[in-house]
């Protein structure tokens, strides 16, 4: 009886340790990724829930604002949101259904006010005077808007 009780216990903590291994090598990828200091990570049910936006729309945008919205993936392929992307996905939807942009038109916003941030972070670095620095923000903005009246 002590044999088969020995021969079970070894069997159940090599059991054990093997689904241990194999779920670290199998999750890692998501680990890395997606450090808790990221927050949560949210599946599409949940997202479209949050944004009142059908599943199928948020996979829409996901290919037609590639470039504004990047979405990670489990190792099974399925889609996980952090904040930032359902931030991102809130101003594509106020875009198009709120101020009833297109998709170009959306799009253009969208890339607009990417290159906005960049150059007001770029500036920042290079101006630390508050004055010269809300001199070349102002000198941006006036940059932007003469680029999306001649787009």
């Amino acid at each position: 009886m002590s044999r088969i009780s020995s021969i079970g216990l070894e069997f159940a903590y090599n059991l054990l340790y093997n689904l241990k291994r194999y779920l670290k090598e199998r999750f890692m990828a998501i680990l890395d990724s997606h450090s808790m200091k990221d927050g949560p990570l949210y599946g599409i049910g949940d997202v479209s829930k949050i944004c009142d936006v059908p599943a199928y729309t948020i996979r829409f945008w996901e290919k037609e604002f590639g470039d504004f919205l990047s979405v990670s993936r489990t190792i099974g392929k399925q889609r996980r949101y952090n904040d930032a992307d359902i931030s991102q996905i809130e101003k594509i939807k106020n875009l198009l259904y709120v101020e009833r942009y297109s998709i170009q038109g959306a799009k253009r916003v969208l890339g607009a006010s990417n290159d906005l941030t960049f150059s007001l972070s770029k500036r920042q670095k290079e101006f630390p005077d508050t004055k010269q620095l809300a001199f070349q923000i102002a000198q941006v903005i006036q940059d932007q808007l003469t680029k999306a009246q001649y787009a």
